[in-house]
């Protein structure tokens, strides 16, 4: 059943290119058919509307990219053809695809704090919940204030510990989700999954 689901997952690995790619640089698609627009033309209309929609699934094809990029790395029984998708540049594509359309959206968030904020919370219910009631009655001041200086110096140092990885994935995800890159990426994933269709490995088949 898994190889099964892992010959789908490759099988797709043209179409999740082109779609993936189209919703990264479906922006610059999108201006191209809103000049259209201004002329009255319910095509184009149309055309945005779906871009639209792909990008509200972003995070999803993201998933997809991941998922399929899992299934082309393990090959189980390919068929010859199916095979030949385990190429570096379909990889390293679909890679990057599924970062900007699934981690660059997460990055937004403040994971340092909100992990910090979890990590100390569960650090202080653990010590409440397991610290014997023998030891609660000799310490020398309150319970509440032991947990409370727990909460804090544990969320702090996992804060930290978290602040600088987040930092760093939010400058990766800018960089990748800039205009200028997202075009390149709409291009070349359109360019090389139809090539996939058309020669083993695409694009990678003119690399010597």
């Amino acid at each position: 059943m898994i190889d099964i689901i892992l010959l789908v997952l490759t099988m797709l690995a043209p179409g999740t290119l082109i779609v993936s790619s189209i919703t990264v640089g479906g922006w610059f698609i999108d201006t191209l058919l809103g000049l259209s627009d201004k002329e009255g033309r319910d095509i184009q209309s149309c055309g945005r509307n779906f871009i639209k929609f792909l990008q509200f699934f972003g995070m999803a094809f993201g998933i997809i990219c991941f998922a399929v990029m899992a299934g082309v790395l393990v090959k189980p029984f390919y068929p010859p053809f199916f095979a030949l998708y385990n190429d570096p540049f379909t990889l390293v594509l679909l890679g990057i695809l599924g970062f900007v359309l699934l981690i660059a959206p997460l990055a937004k968030y403040p994971w340092s704090a909100i992990f910090g904020l979890l990590g100390g919370l569960i650090a202080a219910i653990a010590v409440a919940y397991f610290l014997p009631p023998e030891i609660v009655v000799i310490l020398p001041i309150s319970l509440k204030w032991i947990l409370i200086a727990i909460f804090i110096i544990v969320g702090l140092v996992i804060f930290i510990a978290f602040k600088w990885i987040e930092d760093l994935t939010k400058a990766f995800a800018m960089l990748l989700a800039s205009r200028p890159v997202t075009f390149i990426l709409l291009i070349l994933g359109i360019v090389q999954g139809i090539a996939l269709l058309i020669l083993p490995g695409g694009l990678w088949f003119f690399v010597p």
